[in-house]
């Protein structure tokens, strides 16, 4: 895990070989042998293009506050802060108002134009600032200028940030803006190592957007659990996976855990500034140099009329145990009534937001139960018709083998006439020899032949034989 380290030294960057253009006198007084360059020519531009890409900035006018507070020399400073309108643009705010309190004392800066007896600016205004600081600062030389001065609009209408358990943000080209302006970008929603259970499977998921992925997985393949009853092996980690992330998702509704406040305290460098991304939500804070804790600065306009309320500590996760700090970091005697604090405000939101996250999870649970049902019932009708169509055809095929049965009994001769037909015609044969008056039926064998002749003889002799004994008697 990289550990970003913050400074508040402007001047540490690589420089360009540009004239640095931070008074009317310089623009007016060109330096000796001075080439034209992009970046001089773009500065006409700056506020056309902002004009061109959201017309509704000049519209959009934030209150200015002036406070007075102690720095991390010491001294006693007085700055301008722009604070944030109900659903205002608080990426926009946070940066200009990070940049503005980094600064150091003396050094000459197109923010430090806002007075601090200024009670308004709009948002054009601030882009313009930006874009001036950005052409007049020296950036480093991988700066892609002319894409970050297009980015510019999108900290007024929202910033794409995705960020990652391991207290990093995936890479987009939002973050670009944070790094022209050597401003740090941190979040605390960072997941504890030592407990591997929770910390492996969020290392799956990597980022937010990575874990809302896996939520989706799981809730279709708990559909595909009820209809087939069963899931392969990578089908069974992953619904495992989604249910440690769900648990930590909603045990962590805040986006900040007590690991990624003690990450955040060691990552920050005594006395400098960054912006921190919580709950869609960005805010300045600074790390004390003395009491090593991490301060948010108020910018809620309710606040305005509260001049002994400037920071608020940033001490737990749910901000239960959040006191409201003065400009020398002295407790602050009065807390109004009228408005809640910052910490507060990020519960109630992260409620809000667990609340309506239950709501979806229980539709879609809802949905996939109703879909659940119907396809039971369908299965049960194609289960139904299927019965059906075996009982049929079970049916048909007994019918079939009974008739087949019966027209085989028909066909087929008996047994005993089969073996014993030859004999009973040997017989028939013999019976007509001895019937008066019938004459025999012709052989058509030898054998049948010889056996009637045979016959014959035996008959005559025996006539014979009686015959004399008839005249021996006598």
């Amino acid at each position: 895990m990289a550990n970003v380290e913050v400074s508040t030294d402007k001047t540490s960057a690589v420089p360009i070989e540009t004239p640095a253009i931070n008074s009317r006198e310089s623009e007016l007084q060109p330096v000796a042998n001075e080439e034209t360059t992009p970046l001089a020519e773009s500065r006409p531009q700056v506020k056309t293009s902002l004009r061109s890409a959201q017309p509704s900035l000049e519209s959009s006018v934030f209150k200015v506050r002036s406070v007075k507070w102690s720095d991390a020399y010491g001294q006693i400073r007085e700055s301008p802060i722009i604070l944030q309108n109900e659903n205002g643009p608080c990426p926009l705010l946070a940066l200009v108002n990070t940049l503005i309190l980094s600064t150091i004392p003396g050094q000459e800066s197109p923010l430090s134009r806002i007075s601090t007896t200024r009670t308004e600016i709009n948002a054009l205004h601030l882009l313009e600032l930006l874009g001036d600081l950005l052409l007049s600062s020296r950036v480093a030389a991988s700066t892609d200028v002319n894409n970050v001065l297009s980015l510019l609009p999108s900290l007024h209408t929202g910033l794409n940030i995705n960020p990652r358990f391991d207290g990093t943000f995936e890479e987009s080209e939002e973050l670009a803006l944070f790094r022209a302006f050597e401003v740090d970008l941190v979040h605390g929603w960072v997941s504890n190592p030592d407990n591997s259970y929770v910390h492996n499977a969020l290392m799956k998921a990597a980022s937010y957007e990575g874990a809302q992925s896996i939520l989706v997985a799981m809730s279709e393949l708990s559909t595909i659990l009820d209809k087939r009853g069963s899931l392969t092996t990578d089908e069974l980690l992953t619904m495992e996976c989604g249910r440690i992330i769900e648990h930590f998702l909603n045990q962590t509704a805040t986006q900040l855990t007590t690991f990624g406040l003690n990450f955040l305290t060691d990552l920050l460098l005594p006395g400098s500034f960054a912006v921190l991304f919580r709950n869609d939500h960005f805010s300045t804070i600074y790390r004390h140099p003395d009491a090593k804790q991490i301060f948010m600065l108020v910018t809620d306009a309710g606040f305005s009329s509260h001049k002994n309320i400037v920071w608020e500590s940033l001490n737990d996760v749910t901000g239960s145990s959040s006191l409201f700090f003065n400009g020398m970091f002295i407790p602050s005697d009065h807390v109004p009534t009228t408005t809640v604090s910052i910490a507060s405000h990020d519960s109630d939101y992260a409620l809000a937001r667990e609340l309506q996250m239950n709501e979806d999870r229980a539709m879609a649970l809802e949905e996939a139960r109703r879909e659940q049902e119907e396809e039971t019932r369908r299965s049960a009708r194609r289960a139904e018709r299927q019965r059906a169509a075996q009982l049929a055809q079970t049916q048909t095929s007994q019918q079939n083998s009974s008739s087949s049965q019966r027209r085989e009994t028909t066909r087929r001769p008996s047994k005993t006439h089969t073996v014993y037909a030859p004999y009973f015609q040997e017989a028939r044969d013999l019976l007509s020899e001895f019937q008066p008056g019938t004459p025999s039926a012709p052989s058509t064998s030898g054998s049948r032949q010889s056996s009637t002749r045979h016959v014959a003889a035996s008959s005559s002799n025996k006539r014979t034989s009686s015959d004399k004994d008839k005249c021996v008697v006598m």
